[in-house]
C-alpha cells in the first residue's frame, strides 16, 4: 500500500471519527439550529419584549374607551359639623355615606389617542421583527460553530497524516542509519520532528474539543460529552453552491431583512410617538357623567317625619345624576410639553439614523461576504491544481529518498509544500461555505449543508 493511501485511510478515520466517538444520533446542521433556537435565552428574552410591547399597545387602544368607576363612602362623625339633610350645624355623633358611579368618554385629544396607538402598533411590529433578525444571528452562529468542528476535523486529519509519514520517515532514517547511510545527528533531528509534529497533533484534538464545546455552549447543552455531529457528504464539492450578485442580495434584503424591518418600524413608532406629543398643545374634549347618592343616620323623611327613614329609600330619595361636557385648554404646563416634545423629536431622529446605520452594516456585510466568496473560491481553483503539484513531486521525492538520491531535507519540504496546500483548500473551502450560507441567510433561504 502506498504512502498516500495510508495517509487517504487516516484522514477518513479522523474526519468520520475524530478523537470523540460519534452516536448513533449525530445531529446534523439544521438539528443544531432548530435546538439553539429553542433554548436561546436571548431569543426567549426578546419573546417577552413582542408580549410586552403587545401589552402596551392594547393599553393604548383601551385609552380610547370610556372610562367607570363606582365609588361608596360610610362615615362615623363626631362633634359639631353640618347636617347635610337641613343644613344646620349639629354636635353629635352619627353615621352618614354615600355611593354613586362616575364615568368619562374622551371625545377628542388631539388625535393624540390615535398617533399612540399607532406608535404602540408600530413597536410592536419592531419588536417582532428583531425576535426574527436574532433568530437569523443565532442561526448564522450556530452554522459557524458548526462548520468550525468541521474544519477544525480536516485540519486533525491532515495533523495525523503528517505526523504518521513523519514516523515512517524516522523509520527510514533509522534504516539507514543502521546500513551506514545516515549519520546519527539526522536521526536525531527526525525524532525531533516527529515529537513536533506529534504536539501539533495534540493541538488540533483540542481544537475540535474546543470547537465541539462553543457549539454545545450555543446549544446551552449542560454536558458536551457524548455530543456528535453529522458530517454532510456535500462539503466534498463546496463550489456548486451559488453566489449571487451582492446588489440582488442587498435588494432582496431591503424588503425582507428582518432588522432593517424591525428599524422601519422603530421610526415609524417614534414618528408617531412624536405626533402623539405634539397633539397634546391641543385642547381636549370629554364628556363626564356622574350618578350619585347618599344616606345619613340623621336623614328624615319630609313626607312623614316621625317616620323611620331606611338607607334604602334615603338613597332612592336622594338619587341625583349629571352629565357635563368638559374642555381642557393647556395654557402653561412649566414647558414639560415643550420638553417632552423635543426629547421625542430626538428620538425619532435617532431612530432614523438608526435605520440608516443597519441599512448600511446589511450593505457592507453582503458585500464583505460576496467578496470573501469569491476571493475563497479562487484560492480553492488555485489549490486544487498545486496540491496535484505538489503530491507528484512528493511522490518522486520519496521514492528518491529511499533510494538515496535525495536528502531529509529535500523530503521535508515536499511533504510541507504538500500540506501547506491541503491547509489552504481547507481553509478556503470553509471560508466560501459560510460566506455562501450569510449570502443565503440574507435571501431567506433555508440554511442547509445537505
Amino acid at each position: 500500500m502506498s504512502k498516500l493511501s495510508r495517509i487517504g485511510i487516516l484522514i477518513v478515520i479522523v474526519l468520520y471519527h475524530g478523537p470523540q466517538s460519534y452516536s448513533q444520533n449525530a445531529l446534523k446542521l439544521e438539528d443544531c439550529i432548530q435546538m439553539a433556537l429553542d433554548r436561546n435565552i436571548g431569543i426567549k428574552r426578546q419573546g417577552l419584549q413582542v408580549d410586552l410591547a403587545k401589552d402596551n399597545l392594547q393599553t393604548s387602544q383601551a385609552a380610547r374607551l370610556p372610562n367607570l368607576e363606582g365609588f361608596y363612602a360610610h362615615n362615623l362623625s363626631s362633634g359639631k359639623t353640618v347636617n347635610y339633610e337641613d343644613y344646620t350645624y349639629i354636635n353629635t355623633k352619627y353615621q352618614d355615606g354615600n355611593v354613586g358611579i362616575q364615568g368619562s368618554l374622551p371625545l377628542f385629544t388631539g388625535f393624540s389617542n390615535w398617533y399612540q396607538t399607532k406608535s404602540g402598533k408600530f413597536a410592536f411590529l419592531s419588536e417582532s421583527e428583531r425576535q426574527k433578525e436574532l433568530r437569523k444571528s443565532v442561526t448564522i452562529e450556530v452554522t459557524t460553530a458548526f462548520l468550525q468542528i468541521l474544519y477544525s476535523q480536516e485540519l486533525l486529519a491532515v495533523a495525523v497524516a503528517k505526523l504518521e509519514s513523519t514516523r515512517e520517515q524516522l523509520r527510514m532514517n533509522e534504516g539507514f542509519f543502521n546500513a551506514g547511510r545516515m549519520s546519527k545527528v539526522e536521526v536525531l533531528t527526525m525524532k525531533s520532528q516527529v515529537a513536533q509534529d506529534n504536539l501539533s497533533k495534540i493541538q488540533a484534538e483540542n481544537d475540535v474539543r474546543s470547537a465541539y464545546l462553543s457549539l454545545a455552549q450555543l446549544l446551552n447543552l449542560e454536558n458536551e460529552l457524548g455530543f456528535a455531529i453529522q458530517k454532510p457528504a456535500s462539503l466534498e464539492s463546496p463550489l456548486s453552491l451559488d453566489i449571487i450578485d451582492p446588489l440582488k442580495v442587498y435588494e432582496f434584503a431591503l424588503g425582507n431583512h428582518p432588522g432593517i424591518a424591525s428599524a422601519e418600524w422603530l421610526l415609524k413608532s417614534r414618528e408617531s410617538g412624536l405626533a402623539a406629543m405634539r397633539a397634546r398643545i391641543s385642547p381636549s374634549v370629554s364628556l363626564n357623567g356622574l350618578i350619585y347618592s347618599r344616606y345619613s343616620e340623621l336623614g328624615v323623611n319630609q313626607l312623614d317625619p316621625t317616620a323611620t327613614y331606611p338607607y334604602t329609600e334615603q338613597l332612592r330619595d336622594n338619587m341625583y345624576s349629571r352629565a357635563s361636557v368638559n374642555v381642557s385648554i393647556p395654557i402653561f404646563s412649566q414647558f414639560q410639553i415643550r420638553s417632552r416634545i423635543n426629547q421625542a423629536r430626538i428620538q425619532s431622529d435617532d431612530a432614523r439614523l438608526a435605520l440608516d446605520q443597519k441599512k448600511l452594516a446589511v450593505r457592507q456585510d453582503i458585500q464583505l461576504a460576496y467578496s470573501a466568496a469569491i476571493n475563497a473560491r479562487a484560492k480553492y481553483q488555485a489549490t486544487e491544481e498545486a496540491i496535484a503539484s505538489a503530491t507528484e513531486s512528493f511522490n518522486l521525492t520519496r521514492e528518491k529518498y529511499k533510494s538515496g538520491l535525495s536528502s531529509s531535507v529535500e523530503f521535508k519540504v515536499a511533504q510541507n509544500q504538500l500540506i501547506q496546500a491541503q491547509l489552504t483548500q481547507i481553509q478556503s473551502k470553509f471560508e466560501f461555505i459560510i460566506r455562501a450560507k450569510i449570502l443565503d441567510l440574507y435571501l431567506d433561504k433555508p440554511i442547509t449543508l445537505e
